[in-house]
């Protein structure tokens, strides 16, 4: 009897791991559970992979806190989601970050919490356009930036302000020369520094 039961929990978990086979999937089962409706675990799942896990918990919390959850749990979450990612956000840095620190190469501005998964996937499709991972010595390779977002953004029907600083600032912890090849990745808002600032020179343009 023993041997059976421990044979049902083994087929039980390896099952699991069939169905299982990436993050966001864990997280759609985790929201048809607690919202009780495996009608829409499809829905919860397209969620999971395209949404903010942030605003996804977020939604879900309320959800789950809320003195009003007593009836279509579903509906509730959806309608919490759409307005946390309707909130305007203040106007973000666009920083170039390398090993010894960052550069605040310019901002975005007139945008939404939703934006968020479209702006990153904007800067990662730009920098693999460029090489950036080959590294660059000039502010030339980001001029087209602005418009390459704003592209991005109105294929959602979306719109966003972009600008471009006229001069790159530094936060870092060495001095790049003149000419020097940076290589870095585009990241978006300013991280919390560990080690102490210093001034360093932008590539030259």
């Amino acid at each position: 009897m023993l041997t059976i039961n421990l044979q049902q929990i083994v087929e039980e978990i390896n099952a699991r791991r069939n169905r299982i086979r990436y993050p966001f999937q864990e997280l759609g089962m985790l929201l048809t559970q607690k919202l009780n409706d495996p009608r829409h675990k499809a829905l919860y799942m397209k969620i999971a992979k395209n949404e903010e896990q942030e605003l996804i918990m977020d939604a879900l919390h309320y959800v789950t806190a809320s003195s009003e959850a007593s009836g279509n749990l579903g509906a509730l979450f959806m309608w919490k989601l759409k307005e946390l990612k309707s909130r305007p956000i203040h106007p973000i840095d666009i920083r170039l970050e390398t090993e010894g620190g960052y550069f605040k190469i310019g901002t975005i501005s007139s945008v939404t919490r939703g934006d968020m998964p479209i702006l990153v996937a904007a800067l990662n499709d730009f920098s693999a356009e460029i090489k950036l991972e080959e590294g660059i010595s000039s502010t030339e390779p980001f001029q087209q930036l602005p418009q390459f977002i704003g592209n991005y953004l109105k294929d959602f029907r979306k719109k966003g302000l972009v600008q471009m600083k006229s001069k790159w600032e530094w936060v870092g912890s060495r001095v790049w020369q003149k000419g020097e090849k940076v290589k870095g990745v585009l990241k978006l808002g300013t991280p919390v520094l560990t080690k102490r600032a210093v001034t360093g020179r932008m590539p030259s343009s």
